[in-house]
């Protein structure tokens, strides 16, 4: 996974309950002056217990002045498109230009059709969201006229308006290979849901909406990543994702950032609300943005001295090298084999491994040694950084997954460049970097 780059921002999920309506507004009143960003208000027009999202999101407009307001998600079958381009428009103008659309294409079928909406098959459903989406951006073209024929939606000379003051954002939710296909190629954001996409099934997802957007042209950073999350807030002990106190939620929600991609948590609290946003407001939000900010950095510094590194080298000790074809330590080597550097094994046991002679310790190794790389515990990092030092090499490099501030210390108190956390192989695949083989 990646970390696409993007602020991350923070948001508030409010329940729109006809009976506590004001004490709605109110949370999202306090939310604005939270300094929370978003807020996402859920659309299920065949819910008797809930008012109607656009006339409450309407509301939330005039009674706020910042936060940014959006659909989560829009029901679509329920709402056609041209007229719910001309509400987002609308809404979006009356606010100054804080309205974005979340959209999905529909899942209750059953409340649908009760409502008089059609009932439609999967496959029906991603290709109606698919002509929505071209069907709104139509309608805020600024086109004197515009017209659409689609299987599912269709429009003839419609004169489009008023245009949006700013470019609405198309945030779909939905989680199939298909649907998973056009956000990628069409869409401005993904929208899942943590109670059904938990963080360990964001990985495969991920892949698949940067493969399309790849595919259609698109840079996969243009696509959002947009989380709602559910969980409270805790004084101690800790529990499952998001159910403990406040450094548990900084580290999940850190990980989502660096590791998992997504860039904006869209909160619903269990418990006392405004306790709730108060905490994840003052005790979560400011911790995560700087942990993001440490680990951007980080990683900045670390690509920087990376190419250094690489361009210079030509000898690579790997210590832990594997035998195992199953391991990165094993696959790595080769790699580096095919790059045209010099690759030393540092095996206990092996006598060679891919038809290189393998040494068991590095002050075993004859001659120079440019970089070594470390494929060991994280806790024998120190130990081999100070083996580096001896032998004279000139980098300490700690694989994927590793880290080591005693290390990093060692090494940089004795002059040696120092990366860790990141895969010296995909980095000198990245970099292009290509070294004369040897014998050639």
């Amino acid at each position: 996974m990646t970390d696409y780059g993007r602020a991350v921002e923070f948001g508030y999920f409010p329940e729109p309950k006809a009976d506590d309506i004001h004490r709605v507004i109110e949370e999202v009143v306090l939310a604005e002056q939270l300094g929370l960003d978003l807020v996402g208000i859920q659309d299920h027009p065949y819910q008797s217990r809930y008012v109607d999202s656009w006339v409450l999101l309407s509301t939330l407009a005039a009674r706020t002045s910042r936060i940014r307001l959006f659909p989560d998600v829009a029901n679509l079958p329920l709402r056609p498109p041209a007229v719910l381009a001309k509400a987002a428009a609308s809404v979006d103008l009356l606010s100054g230009g804080r309205f974005e659309l979340g959209l999905g294409a529909g899942g209750f079928w059953d409340a649908i059709a009760a409502m008089g909406g059609p009932r439609r098959s999967p496959g029906e459903a991603v290709d109606a969201l698919e002509e929505a989406i071209a069907v709104m951006r139509l309608m805020w073209s600024g086109e004197r006229a515009v017209s659409y024929e689609g299987r599912h939606y269709r429009m003839q000379g419609v004169h489009p308006g008023p245009t949006p003051p700013h470019p609405i954002g198309v945030w779909v939710g939905g989680s199939g290979p298909r649907m998973l296909g056009l956000i990628g190629r069409v869409a401005d954001g993904w929208l899942p849901s943590s109670p059904y996409i938990p963080p360990e099934d964001l990985a495969e997802r991920q892949a698949r909406i940067d493969e399309a957007a790849v595919g259609a042209g698109r840079e996969p950073h243009a696509v959002r990543r947009i989380y709602n999350i559910s969980g409270h807030i805790t004084d101690s002990g800790g529990g499952p994702f998001l159910e403990g106190p406040p450094k548990q939620w900084v580290d999940e929600l850190t990980e989502l950032v660096i590791e998992a991609g997504m860039d904006t948590f869209i909160l619903w609290p269990s418990g006392s609300v405004t306790e709730q946003l108060e905490r994840f407001s003052n005790e979560v939000v400011p911790a995560v943005r700087e942990a993001v900010a440490t680990e951007r950095s980080h990683k900045a510094r670390a690509m920087a001295e990376s190419r250094d590194i690489l361009d210079t080298a030509t000898t690579i000790a790997v210590v832990g090298a594997s035998t195992d074809p199953a391991k990165a330590a094993f696959a790595i080597p080769r790699t580096l084999l095919g790059l045209g550097f010099r690759v030393i094994p540092v095996h206990p046991t092996a006598r060679s491994i891919h038809g290189r002679r393998a040494y068991p310790r590095l002050a075993d190794i004859p001659g120079p040694v440019d970089v070594v790389d470390v494929f060991r515990p994280v806790e024998e990092a120190p130990d081999v950084a100070r083996q580096a030092v001896a032998i004279g090499a000139k980098a300490v490099w700690l694989q994927l997954g590793l880290r080591s501030p005693e290390a990093r210390h060692i090494a940089e108190t004795a002059g040696l460049r120092y990366v860790d956390d990141l895969c010296v192989a995909t980095r000198a695949v990245g970099l292009g970097i290509r070294k004369v083989p040897e014998g050639a």
